[in-house]
């Protein structure tokens, strides 16, 4: 209601006074124009301080706080993630890293021994 209240008043102060040119308005017309842009205001007044509309705008102003708190904690929560991801995989990298050196670490110790082996089963 409120709003096309507004929209009735936009459009009616925007219309031109010149808009009726030469042609004289009616006293009676005039008045009654006059008096339909009253109700409207008082309408629109009363629609403004409407408690229903008052307490439904609180409970958005607090549902949107809410809605922040909650937004910012769930950042944290996925910065802190994103780290503890980040240092697993560097960790991780270095347990590959260990790994793939002993496994050349454990062939080069069988190619050496397998190497050994010919030369020490002909000194038997």
């Amino acid at each position: 209601m409120a709003e096309k209240l507004r929209k009735w008043l936009v459009e009616i102060s925007c219309q031109p006074v010149s808009g009726l040119g030469n042609v004289p308005i009616p006293l009676q017309q005039a008045r009654a124009l006059l008096d339909e842009v009253q109700v409207c205001l008082v309408c629109l007044k009363k629609e403004e301080k409407n408690p229903h509309l008052l307490y439904s705008l609180h409970n958005f102003k607090h549902s949107l706080k809410c809605i922040r708190f909650r937004l910012s904690a769930l950042q944290k929560a996925i910065l802190g993630v994103s780290s503890s991801l980040e240092l697993a995989s560097l960790r991780s990298n270095g347990v590959m890293e260990m790994k793939l050196e002993l496994i050349k670490n454990i062939q080069w110790r069988t190619y050496w021994a397998l190497s050994l082996e010919p030369h020490l089963s002909s000194e038997m």
